[in-house]
Formats: C-alpha cells, structure tokens, sequence
C-alpha cells in the first residue's frame, strides 16, 4: 500500500510478478487517474483508492 501515490511515488520500483495486489491511496482523484494512465504495467493489481484519512 502506498499512502499518498500522488503520481506513483515508488510504483516504478515494483515487479508485477512478486504481488497479486497493490494498494495505491490518495485523497486527489485527479492524482489517482495519472497513475492508473502512466502504470498500464500494474493493471489488474493496482486498486487505487481516494480516501481522505482524516475523516
């Protein structure tokens, strides 16, 4: 799970084949678009979730 994927902090570094799912969270919509459109590589394991974890 990365907090704060913003647009993909560290989603460079991971290897589809070593995780069956990736967790990428943040409060911005806009961010979590950029980051399902530039990792097309993580489709089918990266769940992006806006969530704000203030409230």
């Amino acid at each position: 799970m990365i907090l704060g994927v913003v647009g993909g902090n560290g989603l460079e570094h991971i290897t589809p084949k070593y995780y069956e799912k990736i967790y990428g969270v943040d409060i911005n919509a806009e961010y979590l678009e950029a980051v399902k459109t530039r990792y097309t590589n993580l489709s089918g394991i990266l769940e992006c979730l806006e969530v704000d974890l203030i409230t």
